[in-house]
């Protein structure tokens, strides 16, 4: 049996901002959910590993950043 036979929990989806805004995210919300998504190696991840991954995302899927005090509120560009 190949992969030990663990099963891969699923990722826990960010929990989402205000009501009525459904497409967005803080920044600090997505860095306080990778515990449970990649569990101990969570340990050797910077915040500046994370902003860097979250940027690369937003480029390729078309996400935008607004800051909010010290942090960043992530959505998606809707375009007509």
């Amino acid at each position: 049996m190949m992969g030990g036979g663990k099963k891969n929990k699923p990722a826990k989806k960010p929990k989402r901002g205000k009501k009525g805004e459904d497409d967005t995210v803080m920044f600090s919300e997505v860095c306080a959910e990778i515990p449970s998504v990649v569990g101990g190696a969570a340990k050797g991840i910077s915040i500046h590993s994370n902003f860097v991954t979250v940027l690369h995302l937003a480029n390729e899927k078309g996400l935008r950043f607004v800051k909010e005090g010290e942090d960043f509120k992530i959505y998606k560009e809707v375009t007509a």
